[in-house]
């Protein structure tokens, strides 16, 4: 789906928006994205060729801050990604949470993270639910 080149821009865009993946070793960089790109994969070939549109489109929105997006300084690209959070123009919007989505689905979506968040799903959650009826 990506080129190593947009993988890379996209790993710039996942560290500001989950600040814990610039944290992650190689391995688990490579298990988040692979994550993402099993879940883009899965999408019709229209919406993959928008969501890299979009990646460009970002990219490219760096310019008017002072150079490419991976390059500005972390608080103007934070900048930039509030600018597509709010946009007034609903499809940018959309693309942006899109892709918080897919970082969130890819960073999040390990199985190890859960315990470090203190996330700890009960595997009998519905016999829990059950007894709070009663």
């Amino acid at each position: 789906m990506f080129t190593p080149k947009e993988e890379d821009f996209f790993w710039v865009m996942a560290c500001r928006l989950a600040p814990g993946c610039g944290g992650l070793a190689s391995g688990e960089r490579t298990r988040v994205l692979a994550i993402i790109r099993e879940a883009i994969g899965s999408r019709p070939i229209s919406m993959r060729r928008q969501f890299k549109i979009f990646l460009a489109v970002i990219r490219l929105a760096g310019y008017f801050s002072g150079g490419s997006f991976e390059r500005l300084r972390p608080d103007k690209q934070d900048a930039i990604l509030r600018w597509f959070q709010d946009s007034p123009i609903p499809l940018l919007r959309k693309g942006f949470w899109g892709l918080k989505t897919l970082t969130y689905m890819g960073y999040y979506g390990r199985p190890e993270i859960g315990p470090s968040l203190h996330y700890q799903p009960s595997k009998n959650g519905n016999e829990l639910l059950e007894k709070e009826r009663v």
